[in-house]
């Protein structure tokens, strides 16, 4: 004879049987396969190296760490590295050095030869796989073709604070609180002044990438985060919110590749709104500064954190779930996501991670 009731137990397994029913039932999606990373290499590219053999342009991958740039192959087995005076502009297919007063700037391709040279004072820089060039005193742009042709230039009528641009449209946010727009030809599309606080700033803009809305994080005392679409010809306030952070620096805005979510930095994490539910979440992710890429086929992102002393790669499903965290040493730094793997640089480290499902 036993001396427990087994009743109560009996009761429990009950209802964990019907718990697991109703899971089963109700929920039958499957879980999703577990994301595992392989480390493949790592190469130290601290030393001016050309390789053996020339890269090219689609085959080879482009880096920046600080100031050293260059371009090595998905396997890592061939790598050329150099180092700028100041800073360089890359892309996929051109490299840019330059110093802090440039009055000319040589292009070279991802094999280290020569391409083109710009006869022009500034410094580029690539957006949407577009070459800018911003005049010394932060008021002009001017747009240049893959062969180094100017293309247009645009005088604005105060300094740019912050500058983005997709395939047809560039944004650029002023220091007296305006935003304005202009398209492939140069020409002026659109102003706009958000307005609403006693410092009227633009910390950060960003346009997607259909060239469809454009966001800003704008003002100070009381700083706002505005969103414009564009609805017939036009571009219109579609939601704008009053915000909690008070910053007097640069803040970055950023849209997913598929353009539904905007990004933009907070003091408790990451803001992230959806344009098509209009609800706002938070990334519990802290950043000084951050860029995104996506994996579209998987409904991932990732997301490359700075902080003064470190960084981070996260990958998160949007809005806000957090599928892993991947910490980077600080220094120096240089992410991005491609084909499925994470080429990551720290300090004068580059290497490559898989990432497979298991």
């Amino acid at each position: 004879m036993r001396d427990v009731d087994e009743r109560p137990n009996r009761l429990l397994y009950a209802l964990i049987s019907l718990a697991f029913l109703a899971y089963f039932f109700a929920a039958p999606e499957p879980l999703r396969p577990e994301l595992t990373l392989h480390p493949v290499w790592a190469e130290d590219v601290s030393r001016a190296v050309d390789p053996a053999t020339a890269l090219e342009a689609g085959g080879s991958l482009s880096f920046q760490l600080g100031n050293r740039y260059g371009a090595a192959s998905p396997d890592g087995k061939r790598i050329w590295s150099r180092t700028a005076d100041f800073d360089a502009a890359v892309s996929d297919r051109l490299f840019i050095p330059y110093g802090r007063e440039s009055k000319s700037l040589t292009a070279f391709a991802p094999g280290g030869e020569t391409a083109f040279r710009i006869q022009a004072e500034g410094w580029p820089f690539f957006r949407s796989g577009r070459l800018f060039v911003i005049a010394p005193d932060m008021d002009a742009i001017s747009e240049y073709s893959p062969e180094g042709r100017l293309l247009w230039s645009y005088d604005f009528p105060f300094k740019i604070s912050d500058f983005d641009a997709s395939g047809s449209l560039a944004v650029a946010g002023l220091l007296d609180g305006s935003i304005e727009c202009v398209d492939s030809s140069g020409k002026s599309v659109f102003s706009f002044a958000p307005g609403g606080s006693r410092i009227e700033v633009v910390l950060g803009v960003a346009v997607d990438p259909r060239g469809e809305a454009v966001a800003a994080v704008c003002g100070a005392d009381r700083q706002r985060f505005v969103l414009l679409v564009r609805k017939g010809g036009a571009f219109k306030v579609q939601y704008h919110r009053y915000l909690d952070s008070d910053y007097r620096e640069p803040v970055t805005v950023r849209f997913t590749r598929d353009g539904r979510y905007v990004l933009y930095r907070q003091s408790e994490g990451i803001a992230v709104y959806d344009r098509e539910t209009g609800r706002e979440s938070l990334l519990p992710v802290r950043a000084q500064s951050f860029d995104l890429d996506s994996d579209q086929a998987r409904g991932l992102e990732f997301l490359f954190a700075r902080t003064s002393r470190s960084g981070a790669v996260v990958c998160f499903e949007p809005p806000e779930r957090i599928i892993f965290s991947y910490p980077l040493p600080g220094g120096a730094l240089w992410t991005r996501y491609l084909d499925r793997s994470l080429y990551m640089g720290s300090g004068t480290v580059l290497g490559r991670i898989d990432i497979s499902e298991e």
